[in-house]
């Protein structure tokens, strides 16, 4: 079995320390080599190999390539020659990052046709423990100088490490009831509280067009450039989350255009004055960036997707390799176009890709739209996963064609406990964009815009019942609202009366 990855962010050694990496490159090319040779049904040395190696184990770029693509043909019940691995790295688009036709034909030369393929298999993931022994040294240093960590972390951290399966051990663990009385366990650590962890999910969806998107870029924003909070300025309860970053996050957008991105990028930041991200601590993918120009090699433009094995592959390479600790994914049903009796097929696949991502270090934001009941599109089972979910609705005044950008956020899960319950009360937000301030977030309390709403319906000889209806409200809230209405119809002196208070 394999050990899990350090964040490509600690590997950033000195080059003293980098130059000196534990490798043996000819262990690994005996390993693919003996891969290629025994093609048959099963292939008993990938069954060795796979045993106790994972594409990061190698040292060499190629060999990772390489063996990353054999996984996927032996997961697909497909001989590993090297002319079917040819063809799936052509298919990829990655048949010249991993050497070329003649590279692959190099590792055969004067491998015996009975290998020890354990052998080199046991050489390459020692060499490959060493150099993570190496990098988490360096991480914990780090954390520890920089006061990222506390030691009850730290330390939980390297007895997890140490206690990794390698070469094939058995790497179910068993806790008995004693020993977790006394496990050493890291308590949750935040990115935004109360609603997502560091390593968790969270998912926001609306109706198309109702302005998520936007929120969820400028909730990135906030995060790569480590804002204290989002959704805060106003008195009263709701929004006012705290912002625990900065972290790095990679943006991914399934259908909007570049220069909208661009040109939305440029008002949020305005927005928040000269606070701009670091460079490379937000990343963005969009169909229009990705061109022949930017990357020659290819044989087309690759489009945003995570639908295939190999998409989610292009994805986690740029995740870590850009040390990148968010993922927003905007939107499920543009990155992966399901018909209804795939939905959940593309469930059970999603989850488990965003349950690896989540134990490798990464957070996950998803975006996905309502259907036309109003609930998220696909499979309910996917809110199994997730740490929060996050429903935009609109106020029942909402007028479309003068008030833009104007929605409730309505909590509907909430894993963790929450330190402080009015965080996670419903609140509207109005999005204000003007050339001088740029893109601004206004916020109230929700029960600010429903009784503005109530009050326009039985200004409008609405009864409670039927105001109870339209707005979803408890028939005693309606009535209590119409009770106030009549003795003062002035939203204004019931919401005064409410912040005085």
């Amino acid at each position: 079995m394999s050990t899990l990855p350090i964040n490509r962010r600690t590997q950033r050694l000195p080059s003293e320390i980098a130059d000196k990496r534990p490798v043996n490159v000819d262990a690994e090319r005996n390993v693919l080599g003996s891969i290629l040779i025994d093609n048959g049904m099963p292939n008993m040395a990938m069954k060795a190999a796979r045993e106790a190696l994972v594409p990061d184990d190698f040292s060499v770029e190629e060999n990772r390539r390489i063996f990353r693509n054999m996984l996927f043909l032996d997961d697909s019940n497909q001989p590993i020659e090297s002319v079917s691995l040819v063809e799936n790295l052509q298919q990829n688009r990655e048949l010249d990052a991993a050497g070329g036709a003649g590279y692959l034909s190099s590792l055969m030369d004067g491998m015996p046709r009975l290998s020890n393929v354990a052998y080199y298999v046991k050489i390459v993931k020692e060499k490959s423990r060493l150099w993570q022994i190496i990098l988490l040294n360096q991480k914990m240093q780090d954390d520890a100088l920089a006061g990222y960590s506390s030691a009850d972390t730290l330390a939980a951290e390297m007895e997890s490490f140490a206690k990794q399966p390698t070469n094939g051990d058995n790497p179910a663990i068993v806790v008995d009831f004693h020993e977790l009385l006394s496990l050493k366990l890291p308590d949750p650590q935040w990115l935004m509280e109360p609603l997502l962890t560091r390593g968790g999910t969270m998912m926001l969806y609306s109706w198309a067009g109702w302005g998520k998107s936007y929120i969820a870029t400028d909730m990135a924003f906030r995060i790569a450039i480590g804002k204290p909070e989002i959704f805060g300025g106003h008195r009263g309860a709701g929004g006012g989350w705290p912002i625990h970053g900065p972290a790095r996050v990679l943006y991914i957008y399934g259908e909007m255009h570049g220069s909208k991105i661009r040109e939305r990028l440029v008002h949020i930041a305005r927005g928040h004055g000269v606070d701009v991200p670091k460079k490379d601590w937000l990343g963005l993918m969009s169909k229009d960036y990705q061109t022949i120009e930017r990357a020659p090699r290819c044989a087309r433009a690759w489009r945003p997707s995570m639908s295939t094995a190999a998409d989610r592959r292009y994805i986690e390479e740029r995740i870590f390799g850009g040390g990148y600790e968010l993922l927003v994914l905007d939107n499920i049903s543009t990155l992966w176009s399901a018909a209804q009796e795939e939905q959940s097929q593309q469930t059970a696949i999603l989850k488990d890709w965003f349950i690896d991502l989540n134990m490798r270090g990464v957070t996950v934001l998803v975006l996905q739209h309502a259907g036309k009941s109003g609930d998220f599109l696909g499979d309910s089972a996917q809110i199994h996963i997730l740490d929060a979910l996050i429903k935009l609705k609109h106020a029942g005044n909402y007028n479309k064609k003068t008030d833009g950008l104007r929605v409730i956020v309505d909590i509907e899960k909430n894993r963790y406990e929450c330190s402080n319950p009015s965080w996670l009360a419903p609140f509207e937000t109005k999005l204000e964009v003007t050339p001088e301030c740029g893109a601004q977030f206004l916020t109230r309390p929700a029960y600010d815009a429903q009784l503005e709403a109530a009050f326009g319906m039985f200004a409008n000889n609405m009864k409670p019942a039927e105001v109870a209806v339209e707005l979803g409200l408890h028939r005693s809230t309606a009535y209590r609202y119409f009770k106030k209405y009549d003795t003062d119809p002035s939203p204004r002196h019931w919401i005064s009366l409410e912040d005085a208070e």
